[in-house]
């Protein structure tokens, strides 16, 4: 199963800025500050993730699902990163998923529309 992620993160600004400008919820959020056990400073993190919400096992599927998810949001990304959000997307397969996998050309437009890396990784 694929689990795609969009990351953003920041040094000192608040998650809650990323959810009023995309204009919807997070999967999950990391607050930022000193981390004592790594000895260094992590970044705030806000997280929106197809886990749970696309049952598909095709990578593609849960792209696309990520990209509608945010649907209007996406106008908003300039702004965001203006701010000095960094964006990107994550795609994680678990060990087994098929690697031979497919991405539709309108996919991949869409990332790149809006600058996004995207990382794929298989664990």
């Amino acid at each position: 199963m694929w689990i795609v992620t969009l990351r953003m993160y920041h040094g000192t600004r608040p998650t809650s800025e990323v959810t009023q400008v995309l204009g919807i919820e997070p999967s999950g959020e990391h607050a930022g500050g000193w981390d004592e056990a790594a000895q260094s400073t992590a970044r705030n993190g806000w997280f929106l993730w197809s886990e749970g919400a696309v049952e598909s096992p095709k990578l593609d599927d849960h792209l696309s699902w990520l990209i509608t998810s945010v649907g209007a949001g996406w106008e908003n990304l300039d702004s965001l990163r203006s701010a000095g959000w960094d964006a990107d997307v994550d795609c994680s397969g678990e060990e087994g998923v098929d690697a031979g996998f497919r991405l539709r050309a309108e996919t991949l437009a869409f990332i790149g529309t809006y600058g996004l890396d995207a990382q794929v990784h298989i664990w």
